[in-house]
């Protein structure tokens, strides 16, 4: 056994504050080092493992470990571990750091590093602990390209320390280098003069001073000398009712505003339902068959009206994906004779470019009065194509997950679940996409329903243990979590519900109690002595006929080793069988021993012990039977 290794299990029975380190920080593996000399290293396999290694087939020693980090990491590496060494009060060991797969691809991890400190005050050892965030940095990846995309960076202001930070798509937008160090001052005078400029210092003044987050589109003026629309948004920190820092997002939406602005000022066709909205319209006169869309519309689907109007009619109705045409124009056939009371669909229209767009298109039905001669259906569209990609992606997520996880509408209906889900709730082989969870599970209590309405309210809503009665009469304990999804910012759309079935654990638990109350009544009422021993010989629980061969009270046994009242002739061998205990050489063990009782007489006894671990394999405690023997 590695000599390392032995002085962690030292450190984690003597230190409390390497315990608390371990118990938080150790998750994905546990290593420790030696500062100077030989720089001696050991690993856990815990860490070796998330590496493809088995620690028996590699020297594991500092020089391989460094050999497995990215090049691009080794050096700062090794500045961090010298500046934490020499001064860990100002100098943290935190790190996020790629590690190189046996099977090839990164690993990133979360490295922390704690310094032990020896009696003499120096520092010669450093535990450092790992946890994997491969995912999450995956993720946060593509939330920096998504960010990219949508033209959204960030701001960060200290307010104590006066520093300002920008993110690369912050002062892409402000047309500055990459290099760029902002200041606050400096940043205010990027804002237009007028109500810009005004606007935004009397939002940042009511953050500082009330705390208030802030919302808001104003204008800036880039260094190209370019206005450009933002919308900024500010969330302020406050610790003891003071303003201690105000960061939030900063979005680039000048392509947005000015098509709004340039939509409002073009004729639209009928005000009363477009209304000057930034959108596609299109309108149908059903009698005559005659479609016009407006100039907006096209260009959603990269045509040009004009060229459109002269080559003939067009048809939204032709444009639409082969998958869903069929029941889209269903659809709108019963709403255009009154047989649904709306219209609202999504579905993909073909681009010019032979590619398709997600779209969501509604439409209203005039009847003939005194603005129409003839009914008509007049409608517009949106572009909610990266909304339904993203939930799309979520969808195959779901689908995919090991978990029971189901999505669903704000009418409650499937959008999609896991297989897992199938599985748990026993509904391999139905089709249960787009029908109600209520309709699937009529059994769903009115305190359940209630549940899912404050979700789609926006909430986020969960319990460890649960019990769900099924109509068959089953009783199944389950942990869950439901939680919103939102088609926007704003706009919930419905609900993702996590469940587990923990009913197997339940039932293991009860099992677990019954098992405990009849050892505790074995313990208590056995006819020979009986002792819970703790790991350095403390006596943790004595029965009463252990108590009667000793002369012992319960309370004073439990201030006592069993060392303590051990006849020194059978001392050293009932240790040495005790350790090969310990090192799992054996399972139990027995021997004839001699015990000093309290009237000071010596007891002869049978003694029968037994180990028990915890999950890290460590002892928790022995198990001691002993018989008295006949003289």
């Amino acid at each position: 056994m590695s000599p390392l290794k032995n002085e962690v299990r030292n450190l984690f029975r003597q230190n409390d504050q390497v315990f608390d380190f371990l118990s938080k920080e150790a998750l994905d593996g546990l290593a420790i080092r030696e500062i100077g000399g030989d720089e001696r290293f050991w690993a856990n396999e815990i860490f070796w493992g998330r590496l493809g290694y088995k620690p028996k087939s590699i020297k594991a020693n500092i020089v391989f470990w460094r050999n497995c980090l990215h090049p691009e990491d080794q050096d700062l590496e090794q500045r961090t571990f010298r500046l934490h060494a020499d001064n860990p009060e100002k100098h943290n060991y935190n790190l996020v750091l790629r590690f190189y797969h046996r099977e090839g691809g990164l690993v990133w991890m979360q490295v922390n590093g704690h310094l032990i400190q020896e009696e003499n005050g120096l520092m010669k050892r450093m535990l450092l602990s790992f946890k994997e965030m491969s995912a999450l940095k995956n993720q946060e990846d593509f939330l920096n390209r998504s960010s990219e995309m949508a033209r959204i960076g960030y701001y960060d202001w200290n307010i104590r320390t006066k520093e300002l930070e920008w993110s690369a798509v912050t002062k892409e937008i402000h047309g500055v280098p990459p290099d760029f160090k902002p200041d606050f001052r400096q940043a205010l005078k990027f804002y237009k003069e007028g109500r810009s400029q005004q606007k935004i210092t009397e939002l940042i003044d009511r953050a500082q001073h009330f705390g208030e987050p802030y919302d808001e589109v104003l204008q800036i003026v880039d260094t190209n000398g370019k206005d450009v629309w933002v919308r900024v948004i500010g969330i302020p920190e406050i610790q003891e009712g003071r303003a201690l820092r105000l960061y939030g997002m900063f979005q680039d939406i000048d392509i947005s505003i000015r098509t709004q602005n340039a939509i409002r000022s073009e004729r639209e066709l009928y005000r009363q339902v477009l209304q000057g909205a930034n959108v596609g319209a299109w309108d149908w006169d059903i009698d005559s068959d005659q479609m016009t869309l407006n100039r907006k519309a096209a260009e959603m689907l990269g045509y040009d009206l004009e060229v459109m109007r002269r080559e003939g009619q067009v048809y939204w109705f032709d444009l639409i994906h082969p998958d869903e045409k069929s029941w889209v124009m269903q659809e709108l056939m019963e709403y255009s004779v009154g047989k649904l009371h709306d219209f609202q669909i999504e579905c993909r229209l073909r681009k010019s470019n032979g590619r398709y767009r997600w779209l969501q298109i509604s439409g209203k039905l005039f009847q003939p009065d005194l603005h129409f001669e003839r009914p008509r259906i007049v409608g517009i569209w949106t572009d909610i194509h990266h909304e339904k990609e993203r939930l799309l992606s979520y969808s195959t997520f779901i689908q995919e997950a090991p978990l029971a996880i189901a999505m669903f509408d704000r009418n409650m209906r499937y959008v999609n679940c896991s297989h897992k889900w199938l599985i748990d709730y026993k509904l391999e082989g139905q089709d249960i996409i787009g029908r109600s969870h209520y309709d699937v599970f009529p059994e769903i209590s009115e305190e359940w329903k209630q549940l899912h309405l404050r979700c789609l309210a926006g909430e986020t809503l969960n319990r460890e243990e649960d019990l769900f009665r099924r109509m068959d009469g089953h009783a199944q304990w389950i942990r869950w979590e439901i939680r919103p999804w939102y088609e926007s910012k704003k706009q919930v759309g419905g609900i993702i519900m996590y469940t587990e079935d923990i009913s197997d654990r339940k039932e293991a638990e009860s099992k677990l109690r019954k098992s405990q109350k009849s050892f505790e009544q074995n313990f208590t009422n056995s006819a020979i002595g009986m002792a819970i021993i703790g790991p350095k010989g403390e006596w943790l629980q004595v029965n009463d006929k252990i108590c009667q061969m000793l002369g012992y009270s319960p309370d004073e046994l439990k201030v006592k080793t069993f060392q303590e009242i051990t006849h020194p002739d059978v001392l050293e061998k009932d240790l040495l069988l005790l350790e090969k205990l310990n090192q799992g050489e054996i399972d139990n063990y027995q021997i004839e021993k001699r015990y000093y009782c309290k009237d000071g007489s010596i007891l002869s006894a049978l003694l029968g012990a037994t180990v028990l671990r915890d999950e890290q394999g460590e002892v928790d405690h022995y198990i001691s039977q002993i018989i008295a023997c006949k003289e």
